[in-house]
């Protein structure tokens, strides 16, 4: 057998669609992949148009010959292009070749080349390339060739250029010790509050290395993690980290530094998922934890298989009066039933619910069944309306709650027949919670019959409709595999009258049925489609067609309906049955077949067309003349143009040809709206057969809107190279903005020297536009090559440039930082005297940015800090926080002087900044220094009460005195020196006794209940004989332990509140007061806290009684 003729070969094609075409180019791979005839006719298919270049690309690919995908690098065509890039390193080319190729590629197949590069793997040309790169373009290209380079190359590079990896999980696939091993030298490097950035910028890292190194990264997150919250990625891996290594889960969950965090927010629900790996142990160490939070407990035990609930229950309230102990119908409702009984007791002997009568009836659900049903029954037949609701909903929950006496409550509800809609939803809501499978056949006509009311009352609301639409679905699932039974004749019925009564009804069975049920539920169901379908009512078919998905593609029944539907009345019918019955793929082709050769209209419903778009061209000609089709779906009056917009290199030459002269009669037709024509102006682009000539007469209409389409429709063509020229001579005009933001493709696709030549001429004209000017810069930037970098800056130093352009040529430099004169021209933008230029520059973030380079566009921050605008000091003020990690000294050098000049606007600005500075470093001096400055600042040296201003220097030191609050433990350890030393300072001025209290109640030593004592006792020593009394200082701490930025532990406040309650000074005693009022709510009131409670109230001082006095165990008040 010889090897065809390109002519044959493409007469061949002819009658086929593109499937069929891959698939004998893939026959002629194989069969002819070593004789050199084969050489001949892909020579033979690169001399015709980009149809015919298209397939010799692809002949080459299969059969690995690298120098046809050379020669296709030079063609014009995108297509061809992009189709031999991708194809060289799959095909195993070799590093020279991929280099050489590299090197004569344009910008976009470059970048496409590094792209397949990576994905196959090709190291030697990754490791050549990635210098190359490095050098040409800078680190942000260049790092991302490193996950296909050697070890070595990349543990160097990381090291260096580590701040430019975008796609760090990549990385950590091909590299995971080098990147766990960079990870963890990042941690280690970085102070306190720097850590969570780290954990944020390896997070795709993290989500891939815990798979095989889950000990590590648990360690990491437990020594490193960040000291106020649990780090985002790790909360994410939790469920991983608990199969893989559970102990370390734990001890992270429950460290100080999230201990606060799981007790006011419960456990992360992504371990909750996964509390069953988890020993034993730890769940009723989370129990424990949770006991004073019963929503929290509640999703732990209903987390737990039910035979697991009832010790761990017990185990959390051991040490919890129970008769204090906080609960909620959350809680009582995952209980096991012997103790969910003794709950509900307990809490319906209380006082306050005896009380409430509505309460009470809710709560009787939770008792036996036996026990609930005579108090509930005799609720029932209340004449208010309220309580028969609550009573019914009760009776019906608690049955289904016991799983038992469902039958009796059904019965009994039968009573709402007549009754107002909100009494019988009362009952509806509770029978979709009690388990289906506790329903009974014997019970199925009375719970028919119950339901049934809803659909016979007018005053049936769409909640009612809700309920028992997630009852029928409920029962239905249940009993599929018994579709003989009839509690499935009941879901099914109440399906068909829910149905018959609204077309939203949405049911979802596909993920929710056992295995294999299907067959079942479709036999059963064939009586109920087919008596539907005879009566033309198809909304049940369409249901369950839905409801079943892929598990109806092979039901007989069903599909035989849906063909029948294909037929019905009125349209809207038809079409949502060929939708669904060309769901599935196996049969779509012949039934696309089918229904075309029934009608040729049908081409117009979506699912048609994009079947025969993306899949059978060959069918595509009857749809491509200028002839009306006449149908079902179409007049016969108007040619109709099929809605393709793109995926036109599936077509043959000829189709796209034929489709092209009715888009280009519908565009010169002015009849049609401008929005349609101006539409399928770029529809006829992405024709791979248009040319450019052919879009130049509708670049001249005096129709803006079609002239502007046109004119970026050029620029996306498959050859846009050539759009180059026809775009720059509008770059003058009215539609210069059009043109110069169409030029991005072309240049993508335009050789360097082309491209700086077009750059050069554009910069080189007169009066152009701002914008033309702007998105010059950006080009140039973008297209790093040596010549536009130099045109670049050299026309960045310009003096006379618009502000606007200013800014541009910036943000051009910022691209650019690993060259000098970037760095240069931002320096000159610095200092300019327009503020927009310099505000510009203040918005970068800093970890896009080395360690050097991160410093020194600090110092160009810190130099725009002296600029005459206020908004350009109060920018770099807000700006300074950012970037306070770089080097917190200087940060906080700044930021101290704009805080101690009083003429200085910008100081709350500076303050956080100044914050930011003290997490990251150590800048105490700095700090002492600025708050001396303002303590030594005289009431008579500075205004008081004119002019809008008052006392501006005890303003700013009262400000910076409250910023100083640490949010956690470490931070507190750390900063405590500083608070001292300030209160040290503060101690000469009496005024200032509020913000001393503030700073050493911010150093008190909370952890550790001996030493929080002493700090406390000298507090309290320091504040004896002055003007605040202790009762002050009692609300002061009080205050400040409810912060919300204040999470001491408090367990270890526990032990602090008893021994102040037995202090020898009534001011420690009035503190343990105050803190037992915090305490107490919290723990709900354990008994060692009742206790020395009661015995303060019995204190010698009577100041300590009355405070004691005013805290209630039990508060009746509310």
């Amino acid at each position: 057998m010889n090897v065809p003729s390109a002519t044959s070969l493409l007469q061949e094609f002819d009658a086929l669609h593109h499937d069929g075409r891959m698939r004998r180019i893939g026959q002629l791979a194989q069969q002819f992949r070593q004789r050199p005839e084969l050489d001949r006719l892909i020579s033979e298919l690169e001399a015709g148009e980009t149809f015919e270049a298209y397939l010799a690309v692809h002949l080459a690919a299969l059969t690995g010959r690298a120098e046809p995908l050379m020669r296709a690098l030079a063609s014009d065509s995108v297509l061809v292009k992009e189709t031999a890039a991708k194809a060289l390193p799959k095909i195993g080319a070799d590093k020279d070749t991929l280099l050489d190729a590299y090197t004569r590629s344009v910008p976009a197949l470059r970048r496409s080349l590094r792209r397949h590069i990576i994905r196959h793997g090709r190291s030697a040309a990754a490791e050549a390339l990635f210098a190359r790169v490095l050098a040409e373009e800078g680190p942000f290209p260049a790092v991302g060739l490193l996950s296909a380079c050697g070890q070595q190359t990349v543990k160097d590079a990381l090291a260096q250029y580590g701040y430019a990896v975008q796609n760090w999980r990549q990385l950590a696939v091909r590299h995971p010790g080098v990147v766990l091993a960079l990870f963890r030298q990042r941690l280690e490097a970085a102070s306190p509050q720097e850590r969570r950035f780290v954990w944020t910028r390896y997070r795709g890292a993290v989500e891939h290395l815990y798979l095989d190194h889950a000990q590590e990264i648990a360690r990491l997150a437990l020594e490193f993690g960040p000291t106020d919250q649990l780090p985002g990625v790790i909360r994410k891996i939790l469920g991983g980290l608990a199969r893989r290594a559970p102990q370390l889960t734990f001890e992270i969950v429950t460290s100080p530094a999230n201990y606060a965090a799981l007790q006011q927010q419960g456990i992360p629900r992504e371990l909750l998922a996964n509390i069953r790996e988890m020993t034993p142990e730890h769940r009723r160490a989370f129990a424990r934890i949770l006991t004073h939070a019963p929503t929290h407990l509640a999703a732990l035990l209903g987390a737990l298989p039910p035979a697991e609930r009832g010790d761990l229950f017990a185990h959390a309230r051991a040490e919890t009066d129970a008769a204090r102990a906080p609960w909620n119908e959350a809680l009582l409702e995952v209980l096991p039933h012997p103790t969910r009984h003794a709950e509900a007791r307990r809490i319906l002997a209380r006082e306050d619910i005896r009380a409430d009568r509505l309460r009470g009836r809710r709560l009787s659900a939770y008792l036996p069944f036996d026990e609930a049903r005579p108090l509930l029954e005799e609720a029932a037949r209340s004449p208010d309306a309220e309580e028969r609701a609550a009573a019914l909903h009760a009776l019906t929950h608690c049955a289904g709650l016991n799983r038992r006496g469902i039958g009796p409550a059904i019965a009994f509800c039968q009573k709402i027949e007549n009754d107002q809609d909100p009494v019988r939803l009362a009952v509806y809501q509770a029978l979709p919670k009690c388990p289906p499978n506790a329903f009974m056949d014997a019970q199925a006509d009375d719970l028919f019959r119950l339901l049934g009311y809803a659909f016979d009352a007018r005053d049936t609301s769409w909640q009612t409709r809700a309920c028992i639409e997630k009852l029928s679905i409920s029962l239905l699932q249940a009993h599929a595999t018994r579709p003989n039974s009839q509690l499935f004749s009941v879901a099914l019925n109440l399906i068909k009258a829910l149905a018959k009564q609204s077309t939203h009804l949405w049911l979802e069975l596909e993920h929710r049925l056992p295995r294999g049920a299907e067959k079942p539920l479709i036999d059963a169901l064939e009586p109920h489609l087919r008596d539907a379908t005879q009566r033309e009512d198809y909304a049940l078919l369409f249901l369950f067609a839905r409801a079943l998905g892929r598990r109806a593609w092979d039901a007989e029944i069903i599909q035989s309906l849906l063909k029948r539907a294909t037929r019905a009345k009125p349209d809207p019918i038809a079409h949502t049955a060929i939708d669904l019955w060309l769901a599935s793929p196996q049969t779509r082709d012949a039934r696309v077949v089918a229904l075309l050769a029934r009608d040729s209209s049908n081409i117009r419903l979506n699912a048609v067309f994009a079947h025969v778009h993306r899949r059978r061209q060959d069918l595509l000609d009857p749809h491509l003349k200028r002839r009306p089709i006449l149908g079902r779906l179409m007049s016969g009056k108007t040619v109709y143009l099929l809605p393709a917009r793109d995926g036109f290199f599936r077509w043959l030459p000829r189709q796209q040809r034929a489709f092209r002269d009715l888009i280009d009669a519908v565009i010169n037709d002015t009849g049609a709206t401008t929005w349609t024509r101006s539409h399928l102006m770029r529809v006829r682009a992405a024709l791979p057969i248009s040319r450019l000539e052919e879009f130049v007469g509708w670049t001249q209409s005096a129709e803006i809107i079609i002239a502007e389409a046109a004119l970026h429709s050029a620029s996306r063509l498959d050859r846009p190279a050539h759009a180059a020229a026809l775009l720059c001579e509008h770059l003058q005009s009215s539609r210069a903005r059009v043109a110069i933001y169409s030029m991005t493709r072309p240049a993508n696709y335009m050789a360097p020297a082309d491209l700086h030549g077009v750059l050069t001429d554009i910069l080189g004209r007169e009066h152009l536009k701002i914008t033309v000017l702007k998105e010059t810069m950006r080009l140039l930037s973008r297209f790093p090559s040596p010549d536009n970098i130099a045109l670049l800056f050299e026309y960045a130093r310009h003096d006379a440039l618009h502000v606007d352009v200013k800014i541009a040529c910036g943000g051009a430099a910022r691209g650019l930082l690993h060259l000098e004169q970037a760095w240069q021209i931002l320096e000159r933008l610095a200092a300019d005297e327009n503020p927009h230029v310099v505000l510009s520059l203040l918005n970068e973030d800093v970890n896009r940015f080395s360690a050097s380079d991160a410093a020194r566009y600090l110092g160009l921050v810190a130099r725009a800090g002296g600029h005459a605008d206020p908004l350009v000091r109060a920018g770099v003020s807000a700006a300074l926080g950012r970037w306070a990690r770089v080097d917190p000294p200087k940060v906080a050098t700044i930021c101290a002087a704009y805080i101690t000049d009083l003429d200085a606007t910008n100081w709350t600005q500076a303050l956080q900044s100044l914050w930011s500075a003290v997490q990251h470093g150590d800048v105490q001096d700095t700090v002492i220094a600025a708050a001396q400055s303002l303590l030594e600042r005289p009431i008579d040296d500075q205004p008081e009460a004119r002019d809008g201003r008052d006392l501006p220097a005890r303003q700013r030191l009262a400000a910076l005195v409250g910023r100083l609050t640490p949010g956690h433990a470490k931070e507190a350890a750390r900063l405590r020196p500083l608070l001292m030393r300030l209160d040290t300072d503060l101690a000469q001025d009496p005024t200032l006794l509020a913000l001393r209290i503030a700073l050493r109640l911010n150093a008190t030593r909370w952890p550790h209940p001996q030493l929080a004592h002493d700090d406390l006792r000298h507090l309290v020593d320091d504040l004896r004989d002055t003007w605040i009394p202790p009762t002050e200082l009692s609300r002061r701490l009080a205050l400040h332990l409810t912060s919300e930025r204040v999470a001491p532990n408090e367990s270890a406040l526990r032990a602090l509140s008893l021994e102040l309650g037995e202090a020898a000074s009534p001011g420690l005693r009035l503190l343990g007061v105050s803190l037992l009022s915090v305490l107490g709510p919290r723990l709900s009131w354990p008994e060692e806290l009742v206790t020395a409670l009661c015995k303060l109230r019995r204190d010698a001082d009577v100041g300590v009684r009355a405070a004691a006095c005013e805290i209630f165990v039990f508060d009746e008040r509310r």
